[in-house]
């Protein structure tokens, strides 16, 4: 790997990008922005870092994959909907698919981001965090909720998770054949990380005029940690409510019922496993909770109209 004192260098260097938009501030020139903020920046990786450009314009925007920002010197700016944020050493920040946000580095400050997408995230989440922590909820919601959280903040943390963003930003940029595998063991740990040590340093910045609710977020998490045999008997004895209020509160936070959600976890879950995976049709189906081959044939045509054989022939092709 880079020696590190080299690494630190190297990230305090100017790129060209970052020269043209010091140029057009110098010259009071209005810049073109060279890169685009809503497509995910590489389609050939499911995560992908990047150092964040000093200097570059930063339009309200939103994509369709999570993003992670690290302060590591100075501040940056971020706006969430319509309000501000000034952010600092050691924040580090969670945004939602679908926030209309910016992230503005205006000095030399440097600032990470990493992009995961929801399909990443989705199975990362499933094998590595688990009920009651609020990265959970803010990942089941942004996946599953109607209304998800904009962004959670962990403010002022230390050399820790430093020394830990550099570390994956060092395995991303010297690659090798394992780099994908060792990024999506290197998230989890940041994840455990900062709920270890910083569990009481967030702060929750909900999207649109929504407020937090913690509670039917805490549920939608239990759900999908429980995917396999959760029962809606089971949720109301969990969360001291009603079967009748306890199935209002899954279609007012996402839209649609109970079983209709089930049915999307299992479905995104068996997505993932067809197309990185090597298991059988069977093997998925039980992993998933279906008691057949059968019915989970059954149920995956008739969310997308071909069989599980046909889609990882087409994604393999």
């Amino acid at each position: 790997m880079t020696d590190r004192a080299a690494l630190l260098s190297a990230l305090e260097a100017y790129t060209e990008e970052e020269k043209y938009y010091m140029r057009c501030i110098e010259l009071q020139q209005p810049p073109r922005i060279l890169s685009s903020f809503s497509d995910f920046p590489d389609a050939s990786h499911h995560i992908v870092m990047e150092r964040h450009l000093r200097f570059q314009p930063c339009p309200p925007h939103t994509h369709d994959h999570f993003e992670i920002f690290y302060v590591m010197t100075g501040t940056c700016g971020q706006q969430l909907d319509d309000r501000r944020f000034t952010l600092h050493k050691g924040d580090v920040g969670f945004l939602a698919p679908g926030a209309v946000h910016t992230l503005e580095v205006t000095d030399d400050s440097l600032v990470f981001s990493i992009y995961i997408d929801r399909d990443t995230m989705d199975h990362l989440l499933a094998y590595t965090l688990h009920y009651d922590n609020i990265l959970s909820d803010f990942f089941v919601g942004s996946l599953y909720s109607r209304r998800p959280l904009g962004s959670i903040l962990f403010y002022e943390t230390g050399e820790d998770i430093q020394d830990h963003i550099l570390d994956m930003y060092q395995e991303y940029t010297a690659p090798d054949s394992f780099t994908p595998q060792v990024l999506e063991s290197m998230l989890p740990i940041l994840f455990v990380r900062l709920l270890r040590h910083y569990k009481d340093q967030f702060y929750v910045a909900t999207a649109g005029p929504h407020q937090y609710k913690g509670q039917q977020l805490r549920m939608l998490s239990f759900i999908y940690d429980h995917y396999q045999e959760v029962s809606l008997d089971t949720l109301a004895e969990t969360f001291g409510y009603s079967l009748a209020h306890v199935s209002r509160l899954i279609r007012q936070e996402t839209g649609i019922g109970f079983s209709a959600l089930i049915r999307q976890i299992r479905m995104n879950r068996a997505i993932h496993l067809l197309r990185e995976t090597d298991q059988t049709v069977s093997e998925i189906s039980e992993q998933v909770g279906y008691t057949s081959p059968e019915s989970f044939i059954r149920a995956f045509e008739k969310e997308y109209k071909f069989s599980p054989s046909r889609y990882r022939q087409q994604t393999r092709s």
